[in-house]
């Protein structure tokens, strides 16, 4: 009986001593030092640190809404746009606390397969994942797929998906893509009017540039990395500061346009203009420094639908809805070549960076990879039919080598000698 005593006694003296909000107010301490080191690991350099923090920041709930709007304001654009994230889920949830579910990403949700024009490997089912743009980095390595629900980078020799990022959770995405000079960036332009610049290594947000009121469709990189260029519905083209995020120059094109191409030494750029319902598309080409037209491409009846700048920068490639490709001489912008490439219409085409080669993909009526002589306009290779229509190609450095994305989520990988 008196050893209970004494020992509820000295439980009384050292509550006294040691009041409950004390024991509160340290926890809370920890709290706080705890999701301000989950914020700061938002701006990490690894993608796995980022996308932890993200998760263990969404279920701390209330507790981190004031470290969060404090980071949302902050210099550094990948911890403001996951900051934004952030606050927008705990906003959205119940009072009780509900488990946050990652959208599972298999490694093998694509798989490339190295063949010559060979039975191709069927895709995933989820369209969310399905590629809209393919580009790869100029070393020929790497692979980067955009779908409406981010970006991919894969390994081209094996076929493994390195890294996932650029999630856009609260709205399906459609891209324009761009890889820079030397394959560490890629630029992206999205359906409401954002132009953003990623890392690839870390799959961080490096700079955003807004200010397109629409759809952006098309962007490139300027060789120095210092500007990009981008093109949108609303009918402007526009340059823009790399460092400073600023709008440095704008052009009226006149019309929507629906494609855009920098040439290799980015003194010219050109534009795929859309019709009126009266008159036909156009392909107009300005002078980067100067600002001026400097020619415009005849639309003959035609919706044009891709161009491509020849490796020396003298020619331009087009295509349109007459199922034929044309090359025109950008001196005199007169008509070098023109062969039929595909029935039904051609949804791509673009030189090899030797320039030797053309390679084109058919629409979804004919959907098959045709390989041509750049100075004859002779069909050299063909693929067989893909599985549905090809939304995006890409070509290899070597020149031997494409990707297609398919309408149905499959990117495969075909070669040709």
């Amino acid at each position: 009986m008196l050893r209970s005593c004494a020992c509820l006694y000295l439980l009384t003296v050292v509550a006294a001593s040691c009041p409950l909000h004390a024991v509160f107010d340290d926890k809370s301490a920890l709290e706080a030092q705890r999701i301000a080191a989950l914020v700061k690991k938002l701006g990490s350099k690894q993608f796995i640190e980022r996308d932890a923090a993200e998760r263990d920041l969404t279920a701390a709930g209330e507790a981190a809404l004031e470290a969060l709007r404090g980071a949302a304001a902050g210099p550094d654009l990948e911890v403001t746009r996951r900051a934004h994230r952030i606050i927008q889920a705990i906003d959205k949830a119940p009072c009780c606390h509900v488990r946050m579910f990652d959208n599972p990403r298999p490694s093998n949700m694509y798989r490339l397969k190295r063949a010559r024009f060979e039975v191709p490997v069927r895709g995933t089912k989820d369209p969310m994942s399905w590629p809209t743009k393919v580009a790869v980095t100029p070393d020929g390595r790497q692979l980067l797929s955009a779908a409406p629900d981010g970006l991919r980078l894969w390994d081209i020799a094996t076929g493994k998906l390195n890294l996932v990022f650029a999630e856009h959770d609260w709205v399906p995405a459609e891209w324009s893509l761009a890889m820079s000079r030397d394959g560490s960036r890629a630029l992206t332009g999205l359906q409401f009017g954002a132009v953003q610049l990623w890392e690839l290594k870390s799959g961080k947000l490096l700079q955003g540039f807004y200010g397109h009121e629409g759809a952006v469709s098309g962007v490139a990189m300027f060789p120095d990395g210092r500007r990009v260029i981008s093109a949108g519905l609303d009918k402007t083209i526009r340059i823009w500061d790399v460092e400073t995020r600023q709008e440095v120059r704008r052009f009226a094109a006149g019309a929507g346009v629906h494609a855009l191409a920098l040439s290799p030494d980015a003194k010219l750029f050109a534009a795929c203009l859309s019709g009126d319902g009266k008159q036909p598309g156009v392909v107009k080409v300005w002078e980067v420094e100067r600002g001026a037209e400097h020619l415009t491409l005849p639309g003959q009846d035609v919706t044009f639908r891709s161009i491509a700048f020849s490796a020396d920068g003298k020619s331009l490639l087009s295509t349109g809805s007459d199922e034929a490709v044309r090359l025109w001489k950008l001196t005199t912008g007169k008509e070098q070549l023109r062969f039929k490439a595909h029935e039904g219409g051609v949804a791509w085409a673009g030189f090899t960076p030797d320039g030797r080669r053309i390679v084109t993909a058919g629409s979804d009526l004919n959907p098959v990879v045709r390989v041509w002589d750049a100075i004859t306009g002779k069909q050299v290779r063909c693929s067989q039919r893909c599985f549905t229509g090809i939304a995006s190609v890409a070509v290899l450095a070597d020149g031997r080598h494409a990707v297609t994305a398919e309408r149905d989520g499959t990117l495969q990988l075909w070669g040709w000698k």
